[in-house]
This record gives structure tokens, sequence and C-alpha cells, in this order.
């Protein structure tokens, strides 16, 4: 620290010397003499983690430069602090931005902390070579330093990319926004699909997942031009492929169809909400929770059988679903929540199974050619006043003399 303060003391004398007004001079000493920003001047946002470090975490967005360079200092009052970390979104939505430079003292960089700049004009990401923690390779894709997790591709891809073998995770926002990505090779051993990691590939039309991925994360293919999706299968593996978080496949609206793994166990809400051309999916056994408006808008979508592991209809789990005329309930449904079948118009006929206790408002409005069998007594079923279209279909089952109420 004595080092530092003495340091401090030259810089500040220096500017008293020169021109004590000048902001750009000032810059130029504080970067030639201590390789350090100073904040009050900065086209950076700075958070300070301690009374030695601090972290980037946003941009000034009206700077046009087209290159972002951030020092291993920042000067802030009479403190000089090391730079460790680039926060989570710091330069989202900088299109302007051809190169950032990575100083060595950087230890932690957010997976999204490039989110929206490459797929632009971010043409290269730059990394000192004494950085511990972090390499690029030609200044065009940011790695981590053991190149297990890809984390930022900079150029805006042209075709086909290979993601190296080594590679284990795609981070946050790797290839967000590539509209030229057209496929690309995910290695075997990935498991981890970060959010928004592909979203915005509007050229991108297939995608092998490996059997090792375990969780593909909110809005990994959100507004991609996906045609078809492969899981690879592993009958070796008794784990893979568990969560499909929300908005995964959001507006995916080329996709027709999809085979999920059986080892599907959660799939988020709006997973696959506006796939306006989806018209089958499975929904395997294994699955025990559907997110809401988890198929909303899906305007193809003909068939469906439940899970038998699911009891609760989420809100607008089908919404709008105008095409769909069949639907196989699971035995353990306990609950319908609002709007779950709202303006399903194709929807003729439902049969409910004994297990349900509550069937919430607007559950099937909009459904005025459904006729509906509970397999329960009127009297032991909550029915919201508008949970039907039409009241006077639906009708109950005492299961013990199978006579209709």
């Amino acid at each position: 620290m004595k080092n530092q303060k003495n340091q401090l003391i030259i810089f500040l004398a220096c500017l008293l010397l020169i021109v004590p007004t000048c902001k750009y001079w000032s810059k130029f000493l504080a970067k030639t003499i201590l390789d350090a920003d100073i904040e009050a001047f900065s086209d950076l946002k700075y958070n300070h983690l301690s009374d030695t470090e601090s972290e980037v975490i946003g941009y000034e967005w009206r700077c046009k430069a087209n290159d972002c360079t951030i020092l291993p200092k920042v000067i802030s009052g009479f403190k000089i602090r090391t730079v460790t970390r680039i926060g989570e979104k710091a330069f989202k939505f900088a299109t302007h931005l051809e190169r950032i430079d990575i100083p060595a003292s950087v230890t932690h960089i957010q997976g999204s902390a490039f989110s929206r700049c490459y797929g632009y004009k971010l043409n290269k990401i730059h990394v000192a070579k004494d950085n511990p923690m972090y390499i690029s390779d030609n200044d065009l894709v940011l790695y981590s330093k053991d190149m297990s997790e890809i984390i930022a591709v900079a150029s805006n891809i042209n075709g086909h990319f290979d993601i190296p073998e080594s590679v284990t995770k795609i981070s946050a926002c790797a290839f967000n926004n590539q509209h030229e990505l057209k496929s690309i090779t995910i290695p075997s051993d990935v498991n981890y699909i970060g959010e928004f990691a592909f979203s915005g590939c509007t050229g991108l039309t297939e995608i092998t997942i490996p059997s090792n991925v375990t969780t593909i994360g909110k809005w990994a293919f959100a507004g991609c031009a996906l045609e078809k999706i492969y899981f690879s299968s592993d009958l070796k593996k008794t784990e893979g492929l568990t969560k499909i978080e929300g908005y995964a496949f959001y507006d995916c609206q080329h996709l027709t169809d999809i085979k999920l793994p059986s080892t599907v166990k959660e799939i988020g809400s709006k997973a696959f909400c506006k796939c306006k051309n989806l018209t089958s999916i499975n929904i395997p056994d294994s699955v025990t929770t559907i997110g809401k408006l988890a198929f909303a808008g899906c305007l193809k979508l003909k068939n469906i059988k439940m899970s038998n592991k699911i009891s609760i209809i989420e809100y607008g789990t089908f919404i709008s679903c105008e095409e769909l005329e069949y639907i196989e309930l699971p035995n353990g449904i306990t609950t319908i929540k609002p709007s779950a079948f709202e303006n399903c118009k194709k929807l003729t006929e439902i049969t409910i199974p004994s297990s349900i206790e509550y069937i919430n408002n607007k559950a099937f409005s909009g459904c005025r050619n459904l006729s509906v069998i509970i397999n329960k007594p009127k009297s032991e079923v909550r029915i919201a006043e508008m949970a039907f279209a039409n009241p006077e279909n639906v009708h109950f089952v005492n299961i013990n003399d199978n006579d209709r109420q």
C-alpha cells in the first residue's frame, strides 16, 4: 500500500504541475504512470468490492468509442483499487464496440458480461497473456484458462463452429445473436448450456444436445430458427437432461416436433411458448413439473399425453393451443389452474380423473364445443364459477354406481 500511496502522490503532483482541469491529460497521466483509469472521467462504471478491489459493472452508453481497454487499476477519490472482475451484463447492448482488452488483473468474468455485443460489431476480445484465469483464441473466442468453459465468441460466425473437446460448459450468452451461425458441434462432455447461450441465432436450424447435458438454461435457444432438436442417448447412463428452464425454446417458430429424453423432470415456464408450428411433443413419465404458460401459443399442437407424475396443471399451460384436439390427463391430477386450456377451440372432449380436487377460473374458457366427464361426484370437486365455457356440458360420475350427474 505504501508503494501505491507514493505513486498516487506523484500522480497528483503531476496533475497540479500540468493542466489540472483537463480530464484528457489526467487520464493520460493515470494510464502512463499508474496503468490506471480515473473513475470520475471514465467511460466505464465501477462497483468497489473493497478498499483494494473493484469490478466493471457498466459502460457509458453515450460513449461511441470502438475500442475499450480495461485497465488493471482504477482511481476513485484517493484510493487505487485493482480491477478484478467484469460483472453481469457489464457491456450489454454496447453494439458499437469492436474490440475489448482484458488485463491480467481480471480473474472473474460473468458469462453474460458481453451480452448483445457479439453478433454485432465486436470482432476482437483480447486477453493479456499473463492472465491466470482466461485465454482468448486468436482474439475471437474467450475461454477459461483450462479451456473447459466457452464464455464468449466475438466475431460474427459464418457457417459452422466446432466447440473444442475440452469444453464442459457453455456459458451464458456465449453465442447470443450470432445470426450467421448455421450449425455447431457440441462435444459429448458438455454438461451445461447457460441462459441465452444461443438465443437469437436466426440461422441455426438444428442442434444435437449431448447426453451429459443436465440443464438447458433460460432463453438458451429462444428465437432460433431451429427445425430439429436431437438428444443424444447413452444406454449406460442413468442420468441425463433433467431440467429445461423457462423460455429455453421460446419463439422457435420453425420447430415442428420434439422428442424429450426420459430423464427430463422439469419443464420451465414458457419453455416452448410461441412455438407456433409445433405439432407434437412427448412428455415423458419422468416429468414432475411443467411451468406456467409452458406451451402457450403453440397454435398447431394437436395432442398431448401428460406424465403420470404431474399433479398440477399450471396457469395458462396450454392457453391458445387452437389446434389441440386430444389430451390425456394423468391419474394423479389434483388441480387445474386458471386459463390452463383457455381458447383450445378444437378440444371437444376430456375426461378428468377422480383425483381432481379443484378446477380454477377460466380453466377451459373459450372451449365452446367441449364435453367434459369428471370421474367424481359433483359434491367432491371445487369448481370455479367460470371454469367452463359451457357448464351444461360438464358431467360428473359417481364411481360406485357409474351414474352421471
